[in-house]
């Protein structure tokens, strides 16, 4: 759930480069995340919301790096009360996403950029 809704971020601000900044849709098509991000802030991008955006990608990369990894060493050393504290991360990154996304659509509907 987590990966799919930082997805539908990493389109929406994609758009936002080409919608706003003008950059050319062949320019975004390679663009992770975390480029997408540097880029607006190269742009000049409200500086809270970058920084919202740099927190969602260290949760981004995070699970998608070191999660498993991490969550099968902390089960093989510890057992399965390991789990809880896996939960926990999983927790904090959806709530970084949804704050993100909540974020963008008042920024957006209020023409806030």
């Amino acid at each position: 759930m987590f990966m799919g809704k930082a997805q539908i971020v990493e389109m929406g601000m994609k758009r936002l480069l080409r919608d706003r900044y003008g950059v050319e849709e062949t320019a975004l098509e390679k663009l992770t995340l975390g480029q997408a991000v540097t880029q607006l802030e190269a742009e000049g991008l409200r500086k809270d919301f970058i920084e919202l955006l740099k927190t969602l990608v260290t949760y981004r990369n995070d699970l998608a790096h070191d999660f498993l990894r991490v969550d099968a060493t902390g089960k093989s050393l510890v057992g399965p009360e390991f789990e809880h504290l896996s939960e926990k991360q999983l927790r904090y990154a959806l709530y970084s996403v949804e704050e993100v996304i909540q974020v963008h659509d008042h920024l957006e509907e209020h023409g806030l950029w």
